[in-house]
Protein backbone atom coordinates (compact mmCIF):
# COMPACT_ATOMS: atom_id res chain seq x y z
CA UNK A 1 0.00 0.00 0.00
CA UNK A 2 1.11 3.35 -0.72
CA UNK A 3 2.32 6.18 1.67
CA UNK A 4 -0.46 8.78 1.91
CA UNK A 5 0.58 11.94 4.07
CA UNK A 6 -2.21 14.96 4.52
CA UNK A 7 -0.13 18.79 3.86
CA UNK A 8 -0.92 21.87 3.82
CA UNK A 9 -0.83 23.43 -0.01
CA UNK A 10 -1.14 26.57 -0.41
CA UNK A 11 -2.70 27.54 -3.71
CA UNK A 12 -0.75 29.98 -5.85
CA UNK A 13 -1.11 33.42 -6.51
CA UNK A 14 -2.67 33.49 -10.22
CA UNK A 15 -2.88 37.38 -9.55
CA UNK A 16 -6.09 39.87 -10.78
CA UNK A 17 -6.32 40.56 -14.17
CA UNK A 18 -5.77 43.95 -15.68
CA UNK A 19 -8.62 43.69 -17.37
CA UNK A 20 -12.01 41.57 -17.76
CA UNK A 21 -12.25 38.97 -20.28
CA UNK A 22 -15.12 39.65 -23.17
CA UNK A 23 -16.39 37.56 -25.84
CA UNK A 24 -16.76 40.00 -29.21
CA UNK A 25 -20.96 39.99 -30.32
CA UNK A 26 -19.54 37.55 -33.05
CA UNK A 27 -18.75 34.93 -31.27
CA UNK A 28 -22.56 34.60 -29.93
CA UNK A 29 -23.23 35.57 -33.82
CA UNK A 30 -21.76 32.34 -34.57
CA UNK A 31 -22.48 30.38 -31.92
CA UNK A 32 -26.04 31.46 -32.94
CA UNK A 33 -25.84 30.18 -36.19
CA UNK A 34 -24.16 27.17 -35.08
CA UNK A 35 -27.64 26.79 -33.17
CA UNK A 36 -29.21 27.41 -36.48
CA UNK A 37 -27.76 25.17 -38.45
CA UNK A 38 -27.87 22.10 -35.71
CA UNK A 39 -31.93 22.81 -35.01
CA UNK A 40 -32.12 22.22 -39.47
CA UNK A 41 -29.97 19.32 -39.19
CA UNK A 42 -32.58 17.94 -36.12
CA UNK A 43 -35.06 18.97 -38.39
CA UNK A 44 -36.86 21.06 -35.55
CA UNK A 45 -38.69 24.41 -36.90
CA UNK A 46 -38.22 26.17 -33.11
CA UNK A 47 -36.24 26.01 -30.23
CA UNK A 48 -36.88 27.11 -26.48
CA UNK A 49 -33.79 27.44 -24.81
CA UNK A 50 -35.17 27.26 -20.72
CA UNK A 51 -32.49 28.62 -17.76
CA UNK A 52 -33.00 29.83 -14.45
CA UNK A 53 -30.63 30.68 -11.38
CA UNK A 54 -28.83 27.56 -11.19
CA UNK A 55 -28.79 26.10 -14.30
CA UNK A 56 -28.26 29.13 -17.08
CA UNK A 57 -25.23 27.88 -18.87
CA UNK A 58 -26.62 27.03 -22.21
CA UNK A 59 -28.56 30.70 -22.31
CA UNK A 60 -25.58 32.60 -20.68
CA UNK A 61 -23.26 31.00 -23.71
CA UNK A 62 -26.08 31.74 -26.66
CA UNK A 63 -26.36 35.15 -25.61
CA UNK A 64 -24.34 36.16 -22.94
CA UNK A 65 -27.01 36.71 -20.87
CA UNK A 66 -27.44 35.08 -17.11
CA UNK A 67 -30.47 35.29 -15.20
CA UNK A 68 -29.40 36.17 -12.21
CA UNK A 69 -32.58 36.61 -10.86
CA UNK A 70 -35.06 33.07 -11.41
CA UNK A 71 -35.90 32.33 -14.53
CA UNK A 72 -35.37 33.01 -18.77
CA UNK A 73 -36.97 31.32 -21.96
CA UNK A 74 -35.71 32.42 -25.40
CA UNK A 75 -38.07 31.51 -28.08
CA UNK A 76 -36.01 30.90 -31.37
CA UNK A 77 -38.42 30.28 -34.35
CA UNK A 78 -38.31 30.78 -37.98
CA UNK A 79 -38.83 34.12 -39.21
CA UNK A 80 -38.71 35.88 -36.08
CA UNK A 81 -35.99 37.88 -34.33
CA UNK A 82 -35.17 35.87 -30.95
CA UNK A 83 -37.35 36.92 -27.82
CA UNK A 84 -35.78 36.44 -24.91
CA UNK A 85 -38.92 36.14 -21.70
CA UNK A 86 -37.64 37.40 -18.55
CA UNK A 87 -39.09 38.52 -15.40
CA UNK A 88 -39.34 42.56 -14.39
CA UNK A 89 -35.40 41.69 -12.35
CA UNK A 90 -33.71 40.92 -15.35
CA UNK A 91 -35.53 42.52 -18.30
CA UNK A 92 -33.03 45.09 -18.63
CA UNK A 93 -30.44 42.68 -18.79
CA UNK A 94 -32.04 40.64 -20.73
CA UNK A 95 -32.27 43.62 -23.23
CA UNK A 96 -28.04 44.32 -23.54
CA UNK A 97 -28.18 40.39 -24.70
CA UNK A 98 -24.83 39.65 -27.07
CA UNK A 99 -27.34 38.22 -29.54
CA UNK A 100 -30.14 41.00 -30.79
CA UNK A 101 -33.04 39.55 -28.84
CA UNK A 102 -36.64 41.12 -28.38
CA UNK A 103 -36.60 41.07 -24.87
CA UNK A 104 -40.40 40.84 -23.53
CA UNK A 105 -41.79 40.80 -19.83
CA UNK A 106 -42.77 37.41 -17.94
CA UNK A 107 -43.80 38.03 -14.97
CA UNK A 108 -43.76 34.83 -13.47
CA UNK A 109 -40.21 34.48 -14.49
CA UNK A 110 -39.41 37.04 -11.59
CA UNK A 111 -39.39 36.72 -7.26
CA UNK A 112 -42.44 35.85 -6.01
CA UNK A 113 -44.24 38.77 -4.68
CA UNK A 114 -44.80 40.64 -7.39
CA UNK A 115 -47.96 41.58 -9.51
CA UNK A 116 -48.65 39.77 -11.44
CA UNK A 117 -52.68 40.42 -12.65
CA UNK A 118 -51.57 41.81 -16.03
CA UNK A 119 -50.04 38.85 -16.91
CA UNK A 120 -50.99 37.71 -20.54
CA UNK A 121 -51.16 33.66 -21.35
CA UNK A 122 -47.60 31.48 -21.79
CA UNK A 123 -49.37 30.13 -24.67
CA UNK A 124 -50.18 34.08 -26.33
CA UNK A 125 -46.55 34.87 -25.39
CA UNK A 126 -45.35 31.79 -27.26
CA UNK A 127 -47.41 32.12 -29.87
CA UNK A 128 -46.76 35.63 -30.34
CA UNK A 129 -42.63 34.78 -29.89
CA UNK A 130 -43.36 32.38 -33.17
CA UNK A 131 -44.44 28.51 -32.10
CA UNK A 132 -47.00 27.34 -34.03
CA UNK A 133 -49.31 24.65 -34.77
CA UNK A 134 -47.57 22.03 -36.67
CA UNK A 135 -44.08 23.02 -36.21
CA UNK A 136 -41.35 20.71 -34.29
CA UNK A 137 -40.08 22.38 -31.46
CA UNK A 138 -36.90 21.37 -29.69
CA UNK A 139 -36.56 22.61 -25.39
CA UNK A 140 -33.57 22.76 -24.47
CA UNK A 141 -33.27 22.76 -20.66
CA UNK A 142 -29.57 22.10 -18.55
CA UNK A 143 -29.75 18.30 -18.33
CA UNK A 144 -29.27 15.96 -20.99
CA UNK A 145 -31.04 11.99 -20.75
CA UNK A 146 -29.43 9.32 -22.69
CA UNK A 147 -31.02 6.12 -24.33
CA UNK A 148 -29.53 3.79 -21.10
CA UNK A 149 -31.84 6.36 -19.30
CA UNK A 150 -34.85 6.04 -21.49
CA UNK A 151 -35.89 4.53 -24.28
CA UNK A 152 -36.51 7.92 -25.67
CA UNK A 153 -34.54 10.23 -23.96
CA UNK A 154 -36.07 12.97 -26.40
CA UNK A 155 -39.73 12.69 -24.53
CA UNK A 156 -37.42 13.80 -21.12
CA UNK A 157 -37.81 16.75 -19.93
CA UNK A 158 -36.42 18.94 -16.71
CA UNK A 159 -37.96 21.69 -18.09
CA UNK A 160 -40.90 23.07 -15.80
CA UNK A 161 -43.74 20.69 -17.20
CA UNK A 162 -46.34 24.27 -17.77
CA UNK A 163 -43.63 25.29 -20.43
CA UNK A 164 -43.62 21.86 -21.78
CA UNK A 165 -47.31 21.52 -21.82
CA UNK A 166 -47.75 24.90 -23.43
CA UNK A 167 -45.53 24.18 -26.28
CA UNK A 168 -47.59 20.93 -26.69
CA UNK A 169 -50.28 22.66 -26.97
CA UNK A 170 -49.57 25.19 -29.30
CA UNK A 171 -47.66 22.76 -31.41
CA UNK A 172 -50.91 20.23 -31.44
CA UNK A 173 -51.36 16.51 -32.77
CA UNK A 174 -49.30 17.67 -36.05
CA UNK A 175 -46.27 18.71 -34.58
CA UNK A 176 -44.05 17.41 -31.91
CA UNK A 177 -42.12 19.08 -28.46
CA UNK A 178 -38.83 17.37 -28.44
CA UNK A 179 -35.86 17.60 -25.47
Amino acid sequence: MANVRLIDAKLPDFGIPAQRPELSRDVYAERLAALGRARRTANLDALLIYADREHAANLSWLTGFDPRFEEALLVIAPGTTPTLLAGPENLGRAQDSAIEVEARLYPPFGLLGQDRTRTPALQEVLQNAGLRTGQRAGILGWKYFGPHEATKPESWFETPSYIVDTARKIVGADGRVVN
